[in-house]
């Protein structure tokens, strides 16, 4: 006879490599990323799978440590807004921890990005008194 699966435990996403963080952080920076922080109670309508039992499996105590994240140039997302809030048929459920690592990536190639902007445009024109 075999064990039962503890669906809990199966059920958690796994935590994320290395190179996915940078993915993430790299479609952040690309403006792609749409995820659960910004919809506050809305979670359920934004993310569709979720409506259908997606996280029912999770307990309550652990939800807090997810985050709710889809790219909005996917296929999968329905180009109907609810209350001005895209509606997405698929998401990805990472660890907070992981997701907060892609943010710090993101954070530093942004500051990067505008560093290198600001370095290469060229001084305004003087202003007469």
């Amino acid at each position: 006879m075999t064990e039962p699966v503890n669906l809990t435990k199966s059920w958690l996403p796994p935590r994320a490599s290395e190179d996915q963080i940078k993915e993430l952080a790299r479609l952040m920076l690309l403006g792609h990323v749409f995820n659960s922080d910004y919809v506050g109670n809305h979670v359920i309508s934004v993310f569709l799978p979720l409506a259908f039992g997606g996280l029912s499996h999770i307990p309550t105590e652990q939800l807090n440590q997810l985050v709710i994240w889809a790219s909005e140039d996917a296929h999968h997302t329905l180009r109907v807004f609810v209350n001005g809030l895209p509606i997405f048929t698929e998401c990805r459920i990472w660890w907070r921890d992981d997701y907060r690592k892609a943010y710090q990536l993101f954070e530093k190639a942004k500051a990067a990005q505008e560093a290198a902007l600001d370095e290469n445009l060229p001084a305004p024109p003087a202003t007469r008194a």
